[in-house]
């Protein structure tokens, strides 16, 4: 008999312990949502963000200035079909379309994939373009680019 109460007390600390693991992932779950969810509208907004980036320098019409730009003179020049010496006629932002956008984003700064394309009677091309983005004064700055056909 004793030792039926011993296995029965056991089992009963067992469970209060189980119990108690569960209720502490429980509580753990909001904090851990929580952060989930920050880093995914963090990553639609950097997404966003670059995507009006690739948008302004495909324009050759974009009023580009060093001190308030939203990129580097490099990037800039790099993206802008004209500026890389490709054969184009003025933008039409009509012929222009971003298909897919991947961010992802650490505490100062991200690494976005923008696919985008652009297709005219004279000219087109479909590419990925790779931004790297820095945060400076609560906005989105892409500094660094790379385009692959």
């Amino acid at each position: 008999m004793n030792m039926r109460k011993a296995s029965m007390h056991e089992a009963g600390l067992l469970s209060d312990l189980s119990f108690r693991s569960k209720a502490h992932w429980g509580s753990m779950g909001i904090p851990i949502l929580a952060i989930i969810v920050l880093y995914l509208g963090f990553s639609i907004w950097i997404g966003e963000s670059a995507r009006a980036i690739v948008k302004h320098a495909m324009d050759n019409n974009y009023n580009f200035s060093t001190t308030t730009a939203e990129m580097t003179a490099e990037v800039f020049n790099k993206i802008n079909p004209q500026r890389r010496g490709m054969k184009s006629s003025n933008y039409e932002p009509a012929n222009y379309s971003s298909k897919f956008t991947l961010g992802l984003h650490y505490f100062w700064g991200g690494h976005v994939w923008v696919s985008h394309q652009y297709e005219t009677k004279d000219t087109g091309f479909k590419e990925w373009v790779s931004l790297d983005l820095r945060l400076v004064d609560g906005k989105w700055k892409a500094v660094n680019v790379y385009i692959a056909p």
